[in-house]
């Protein structure tokens, strides 16, 4: 079965006629910032004026970039973006001027309120920028252009700070920009991808580096690495992150959800098979919905599974009492009792008092993200139900509360819809639940265990209601998790890990220096016949590449109930390869690797061609037929 990637094509970051290097910054975990941020009024108006005042002060104290014309141009411009940028553009009769040019959007002082410090801070981290020559540094890295700019924000920051202190302020107004701009972020997509894949490391990172605050950096680092395994469905790797960012800063409460979060799907996910199969399926808070294939092939609850049940409880009961953690605490441990791996009927019963207790507090009429929440709620209280052999009532209760939110949809609420004697409806009931398994049918892969259940439940309806689908349906496409570890002669590495986990598993490097020397930070170590290549950010592993014969990584599906394993490894030809990904398909890109691999850091003249697939974190280089070389990075194309 060839499989969809889900991949999107992009365009690669190239230097035209301008370049911008722009303060937007990607998600991170939410500190607290100073709460004046919040409270004051909003100051007069900005004016353009200011801003020109307030750039002639700083270049009286910053250096000015040999390559570019000034005086700087400075400019406020109507845009709702919360944003500031400086970079260049062409000038003069020939255009062969680079003229500095700096912009502060009104999106971000009105969400600043006007602040003078703040703006102050953003003018001061854009002007570094033109100082350092950020905009003309890079024309096309491609494999590295993340790292790079990365990088370049780091630089920006730190120098931003000090021309703060030049003036008579304080590096304090950058590390409460930073924190503000945290404070704006969309938080619906993985945290450590928008670290590692985007240009920008996250705002908090950079405020604990400014303010030298190293048990927050180092509690942020193994939280965001944690969420990395958890994304991917590593729940024991997950836990132990979490657990190190919990030592390091015990008020890191988001750590203790989400090792709660992780012991009850790793637990969930070890069941014997035909256990999970004969339960319904359960729902969990969105981000852990992604879940590991690791379920055995007992048919009986073993004693294991005891063990990791009350594990995954001890961590629910850790979880603080109160505060915005109250919801989550009572969902998770409603949700664990009604998946508790003995037929405990008080406990199963007790689980569903406490998911309709919750569901009673959670009115559908609600703002759409609680209208999911009721849903999951009653998907959860149905499980429960239908373990105590509630059937009947566990599919009113669904169809009542899908009927409650009909702009939502939730997969495994309508499969478990299918799997529930449907005999006994009524005509609106009936057509109700033909809509949400047809929906389920179009939406899933054929290999998921139950799809020919659902679809069996399907038919019945359709003949139920004397209806009939035109024409034929078609398959959802399967589509695959982000892979995060790579194996290179039986061991294991993986993202984020330290460089010393790979010195001890891979021994010493053959080579090991900066890529470039303003940058110590971003390095890159050698191995063998430079067949492996690592590079390291502040001593995390951000890139692996291997040549080396027999390297492999494995592909699991996304969809939780399907348990099939992919492996894609060096040596492996190019046709098997398709049987997995399809290396042409939509969204999949092809570019040169000028910086970053074999060839080019063996000194060829010629550039290797690596096929990408961005939404995989996955890079695969083929030569005559053959899998040559096998990349794990979050990239974009």
């Amino acid at each position: 079965m060839r499989l969809s990637t889900l991949c999107v094509r992009f365009s690669a970051l190239v230097l035209a006629l301008s370049f911008w290097t722009a303060l937007a910054a990607s998600a991170s975990p939410q500190l607290s910032p100073p709460d004046e941020l919040f409270t004051q009024e909003p100051a007069p108006a900005f004016t353009q004026a200011e801003l020109e005042a307030l750039v002639i002060e700083f270049e009286k104290i910053v250096p000015q970039f040999g390559l570019y014309s000034y005086p700087i141009e400075a400019t406020i411009v109507e845009d709702p973006e919360i944003n500031a940028s400086a970079g260049i553009r062409l000038a003069g009769d020939d255009n062969s001027l680079l003229q500095a040019i700096l912009i502060v959007n009104t999106g971000f002082l009105d969400a600043v309120k006007n602040d003078r410090r703040l703006i102050r801070a953003v003018i001061a981290h854009e002007m570094a920028h033109l100082a350092l020559g950020h905009s003309a540094e890079w024309a096309d890295t491609k494999d590295l252009d993340q790292a790079l700019t990365r990088q370049e924000e780091l630089a920006a920051d730190a120098a931003g700070a000090e021309y703060l202190k030049a003036l008579g302020f304080t590096s304090k107004d950058m590390v409460d920009l930073l924190l503000f701009l945290d404070t704006t972020l969309e938080r619906d997509y993985p945290i450590w991808l928008q670290t590692v894949a985007s240009d920008h490391a996250s705002p908090v990172t950079r405020a604990a580096l400014i303010a030298q605050n190293d048990q927050v950096l180092n509690a942020l680092a193994h939280l965001e690495v944690g969420l990395a395994f958890m994304e991917c469905r590593r729940y024991e790797e997950a836990v132990a992150w979490f657990e190190s960012a919990l030592a390091i800063e015990p008020r890191m409460h988001e750590a203790q959800i989400n090792i709660a979060l992780a012991n009850l799907q790793d637990y969930y996910e070890r069941l014997p098979i035909v256990i999970r199969e004969n339960w319904l399926h359960p729902e969990f808070i969105p981000h852990l919905s992604f879940t590991s294939l690791l379920g055995g092939r007992s048919v009986a609850v073993t004693d294991q599974d005891k063990v990791r049940f009350q594990r995954a409880l001890d961590s629910i009961d850790a979880i603080p009492e109160g505060g915005n953690y109250e919801r989550s605490k009572r969902f998770l441990r409603g949700t664990a009792y009604i998946l508790c791996p003995t037929e405990n009927m008080g406990m199963i019963e007790n689980g569903v008092d406490w998911l309709r207790g919750q569901l009673l507090g959670m009115p559908a009429l609600w703002p759409k993200s609680f209208q999911v929440e009721h849903l999951r709620l009653a998907n959860n209280m149905a499980v429960g139900l239908a373990r105590m052999g509630q059937r009947e009532e566990a599919l009113a209760l669904l169809l009542t509360k899908a009927q409650e939110v009909p702009d939502v949809f939730l997969g495994y609420a309508a499969e478990n819809i299918g799997r529930l004697p449907c005999a006994k409806l009524d005509k609106t009931q009936s057509r109700q639940a033909l809509d949400l398994t047809l929906r389920y049918m179009q939406s899933t892969p054929p290999t998921a265990p139950q799809y020919h259940v659902v679809g069996g439940a399907m038919q019945n309806l359709l003949k139920s209601l004397g209806l009939e689908i035109q024409g034929e349906l078609k398959p959802a496409p399967m589509y695959l998790c982000n892979v995060v570890s790579m194996t290179i002669d039986g061991e294991t590495l993986n993202l984020f890990d330290p460089i010393e986990k790979a010195l001890k598993q891979l021994g010493p490097a053959s080579d090991r220096g900066f890529l470039l020397e303003k940058y110590p930070d971003l390095q890159c170590a050698l191995w063998g016949a430079n067949d492996v290549v690592l590079l390291m950010e502040r001593g995390m592993i951000m890139k692996l590449t291997s040549y080396r014969s027999g390297t492999k990584v494995e592909l699991r599906p996304s969809n939780t109930s399907l348990r099939e394993v992919f492996t894609i490894s060096v040596g492996m030809t190019e046709d098997e390869l398709a049987e997995i990904i399809d290396p042409r398909g939509d969204g999949v890109f092809v570019h040169d690797t000028l910086i970053f691999g074999r060839a080019a850091l063996g000194g060829a003249t010629e550039p290797e061609i690596w096929t990408y697939y961005p939404t995989l974190n996955l890079g695969v280089l083929i030569e005559n037929g053959l899998v040559a070389g096998i990349a794990v990075t979050p990239v974009k194309s």
